[in-house]
């Protein structure tokens, strides 16, 4: 056995020891517990709507109050004030919900239901392309505009 060899098998030897140690170390010390899933403790806090918190967070910004008004529409969807009747990649159908809209209990929903249901129990939103940020204002569905 020359040099060469003995530099070459005493390397591989080394790399192979330093493998197995670290394979022994992972499996003893490094595998993680298994996790519980996170559940969100979050409550929205008494007399604030959606709408308000999305205003609250974003400090009255101009871009959040397109966003709140998206807020307060999904709170009247999934409160049963509003039903979504049919949908497809150019228009949405909405309709008034079975709830008594006299049972809403923010004002600015109140409004918005009242405005889209002011002369008919249904409405059309067709989808447009914004030509500028301004004209996003009323934008609740992505790409969708009143």
């Amino acid at each position: 056995m020359n040099d060469t060899d003995l530099i070459f098998y005493l390397s591989l030897g080394a790399f192979i020891a330093i493998f197995v140690y670290y394979l022994t170390v992972w499996y003893v010390f490094g595998k993680d517990d298994k996790l519980k899933p996170i559940v969100p403790t979050f409550k929205m806090p008494k007399g604030l709507s959606l709408g308000q918190a999305e205003i609250l967070k974003n400090d009255g910004m101009y871009f959040s109050r397109s966003k709140a008004f998206e807020m307060s529409m999904a709170s009247l969807i999934s409160k049963g004030f509003i039903d979504i009747e049919s949908y497809d990649t150019q228009e949405i159908f909405f309709k008034k919900g079975e709830k008594d809209p006299s049972l809403i209990e923010f004002e600015e929903e109140a409004e918005i239901y009242n405005g889209f249901f002011e002369y008919d129990d249904r409405i059309r939103v067709k989808k447009e392309t914004p030509e500028s940020q301004s004209d996003v204002s009323f934008e609740f569905v992505r790409g969708y505009k009143m």
